[in-house]
């Protein structure tokens, strides 16, 4: 029969993702899930979106894949060039491209760069729930970190604020995706990706409970890893769980 593993949502927006053979079957859930043996790399087509501080054109990061593909942020970076560099504190619109690619483009090798997750938790998150999910993120301007309160740099060195943010994210193709209710997914090779995905991702489920059942063979395993899981309050308490378990009881 071999491992059988059963999820059960009340109430939630959640993304994971799952790895092994797998076979999903019923279930109305609102998550998206995915399968594959590391999070950290996903086999998916991988994009790199960068800004400019300032008021130009080159200033907004406008993520997006194709109709027929959805978003998943990987990281936002901000970083500084070098005093040296002689970049501006602000982009300018009419900004020469010589200056532009100067400026804007990272180079890990000698730029200030740290995790806006790190520093700005809510700016990171800002970026996540209004990418996650979609073809394409709302359009925002890249702000600014300061450089002091970066560890890793050293002050003397770069100047007290960063210049550019970058969102590096996936486009997982539609193709990809299993949608509750309606879902009969099956992948027989090991260390392939299987995604799940509620029918009103990433919009919350209208249900208020919901379950779904993943079975592999004897002798392989599930991974599920929580891609994007959120949860909403009620006033300051939070009434919805998720509860994982497997034939010998809850995980």
């Amino acid at each position: 029969m071999g491992i059988t593993l059963k999820i059960l949502v009340k109430i939630m927006n959640t993304l994971m993702y799952l790895t092994k053979r797998i076979v999903v079957y019923s279930g109305i859930i609102n998550i998206f899930l995915v399968v594959n043996a590391s999070f950290q790399s996903l086999n998916e087509r991988e994009i790199r979106h960068t800004a400019c501080y300032g008021n130009g054109h080159q200033s907004f990061i406008d993520a997006n894949c194709s109709d027929a593909e959805n978003i998943y942020p990987i990281r936002l970076i901000a970083g500084a060039k070098p005093s040296s560099s002689g970049c501006p504190a602000e982009m300018e619109w009419d900004a020469p491209d010589s200056l532009v690619q100067g400026c804007c483009v990272p180079d890990s090798d000698l730029d200030c760069q740290a995790p806006v997750n790190t520093y700005i938790p809510d700016g990171a998150s800002n970026y996540l729930d209004t990418c996650v999910g979609r073809t394409m993120c709302r359009k925002r301007p890249a702000f600014r970190m300061d450089v002091l309160k970066i560890t890793t740099c050293n002050s003397s060195i770069y100047p007290t604020q960063t210049h550019y943010l970058y969102l590096d994210y996936y486009c997982i193709p539609d193709s990809n995706i299993g949608r509750f209710p309606l879902v009969n997914e099956t992948n027989d090779v090991t260390g392939s990706l299987i995604y799940l995905q509620g029918s009103e991702y990433p919009s919350k489920t209208s249900v208020t409970a919901m379950t779904c059942s993943l079975e592999t063979d004897c002798f392989e395993f599930i991974n599920i890893y929580g891609m994007h899981i959120y949860f909403e309050q009620d006033n300051v308490t939070c009434n919805q769980t998720m509860v994982l378990s497997d034939t010998s009881g809850t995980l």
